[in-house]
């Protein structure tokens, strides 16, 4: 799939459902922590991700460190509170490569105001479309074909995307991290975030464990 600029131009970004960040946090310069999967330097921050107050397994990740391995696995359950738009996210994720290349999973997200308990901002669910694993992180696209919300995105925008970091296991590993799901993009933007992946601002997993195979 072509990553030129007319190419991204014309895909463009569509979000569904998210609260905008301060346009002084989307203005502010992000430091090589508060980025990762990086295809153009110059790809903003999407309104509605959240910043990381910490992680330095977020540094950005070069195209030509992207590899093509099969037999790959993403499982977990992980939730964090996100200060810049006051939402609570949870996520629940089951993706596998096959050996001969295709993927299968779900992805289920829930995400409200606050608290865990709160109300519900959006909550979208469906089968994993494509993945690539890079070391302990992963980019992930889903269908969402269950989609509760206030407002419903557009006809043809039914794709969520998520980025996950596993930091390891037991007491003296640092927290997991990951990149919340904008809302809703269109197909083609899914399939080009899985292929060679956007600037995306992390969180510190507070609740849950990611564990990613490669």
């Amino acid at each position: 799939m072509s990553t030129t600029t007319s190419a991204l131009a014309l895909l463009g970004v569509v979000l569904i459902g998210c609260e905008r960040a301060p346009a002084t946090d989307l203005a502010a310069p992000r430091s090589p922590a508060a980025v990762a999967d990086v295809a153009t330097a110059d790809d903003d921050a999407f309104p509605g991700d959240e910043y990381p107050l910490s992680d330095g397994a977020a540094a950005a990740v070069g195209l030509a460190d992207q590899g093509n391995g099969v037999d790959e696995s993403v499982t977990g359950h992980y939730e964090y509170f996100g200060a810049t738009t006051g939402n609570y996210f949870q996520y629940s994720v089951s993706a596998i490569r096959h050996g001969d290349g295709s993927v299968s999973g779900e992805v289920e997200e829930r995400v409200t105001i606050g608290a865990p308990d709160g109300g519900l901002v959006r909550r979208t669910h469906g089968p994993v479309t494509c993945m690539t694993v890079v070391g302990n992180r992963a980019r992930i696209a889903y269908h969402i074909e269950q989609y509760e919300t206030t407002v419903q995105p557009p006809p043809g925008v039914d794709h969520g995307i998520i980025t996950v970091v596993d930091n390891g296991e037991g007491a003296n590993a640092i927290p997991d991290s990951a990149a919340n799901n904008p809302g809703a993009v269109t197909p083609a933007r899914a399939q080009l975030f899985c292929d060679v992946g956007f600037a995306r601002p992390f969180r510190e997993v507070e609740h849950g464990n990611i564990q990613v195979r490669p």
